[in-house]
């Protein structure tokens, strides 16, 4: 993790993430075979910043033609839930990033971010789903 991370994600070290699970020679497996079977789909991993959310799938193909906002309303309305397993609604405040920083523009395809932002190593899309208090706390 770069100092950017640990200065925005300070508690993702202390996480199991999906690549301190998984060794770099099965992600590299997988990957392959993805392609191989889906050569106009995306590997995308996503995983949770904090313990408030819930995400029930964190492995997706995502088609090239996708924009990142299709991706982002897609996955938050089926895949994203509260820790009490409560569908989130329209107005709680959930950001996606990359890398730990960076949010792309909504309007980026999916093939476009996957070609300046994926994973050096495994060749897989990264996205990291986290929750912010926006309006204040009730």
């Amino acid at each position: 993790m770069n100092r950017i991370t640990n200065y925005f994600f300070p508690n993702k070290t202390k996480e199991k993430t999906f690549k301190k699970t998984i060794p770099l020679s099965q992600r590299i497996a997988l990957q392959h075979k993805l392609f191989d079977s889906n050569p106009d789909r995306i590997p995308v991993i996503l995983e949770t910043f904090d313990r408030t959310l819930h995400v029930t799938k964190n492995k997706y193909l995502v088609p090239v033609e996708m924009t990142f906002n299709q991706f982002v309303n897609t996955t938050r309305f089926l895949h994203i839930k509260d820790s009490d397993e409560v569908p989130i609604t329209a107005s709680d405040a959930i950001f996606f990033y990359l890398h730990g920083a960076v949010m792309p523009p909504g309007s980026m395809l999916m093939a476009q971010v996957y070609e300046k932002y994926s994973d050096p190593e495994d060749h897989l899309l990264y996205l990291v789903v986290c929750r912010e208090n926006t309006f204040g706390s009730i």
